[in-house]
């Protein structure tokens, strides 16, 4: 699929899909693409304010586990910006006490202000107001 979320023509006609209403997301704002990004902010992401939750993961605890043991806050965290912990070096429950996933918590049910891109939750299509 294109940035537009059209899907190409060939593939369209050989596996008869019909995928027209597919809207690409932005990854949380980490994609960069170098044609859709404006000083740094990727077209059409908004940022949501005020206090906000993962409508995907209310709970925050869809992590995903990378092969070096590390252990980032969910699968939208392409720019490896919130590590909460590495289960090589400590247990899975720790991770739900570390300073990374603390801070995150504080900063969604906390907005900075509009200048505030902190976490990556904010300009994410997941996060929706509380």
């Amino acid at each position: 699929m294109d940035r537009a979320g059209e899907v190409h023509p060939q593939i369209k006609e050989l596996l008869g899909l019909k995928l027209d209403a597919f809207q690409p997301i932005s990854r949380g704002n980490n994609l960069d693409d170098g044609e859709n990004m404006v000083e740094g902010q990727a077209l059409n992401v908004k940022r949501v304010n005020g206090s906000i939750y993962c409508k995907a993961m209310p709970k925050l605890n869809h992590n995903v586990v990378l092969p070096n043991g590390d252990v980032q806050l969910c699968c939208m965290d392409y720019g490896l910006k919130h590590k909460i912990g590495n289960l090589i070096e400590s247990n899975h429950s720790d991770l739900f006490v570390s300073d990374e996933f603390i801070r995150v918590n504080k900063l969604m049910k906390n907005d900075l202000g509009e200048n505030d891109n902190e976490i990556l939750c904010r300009t994410c299509e997941m996060g929706e107001r509380s």
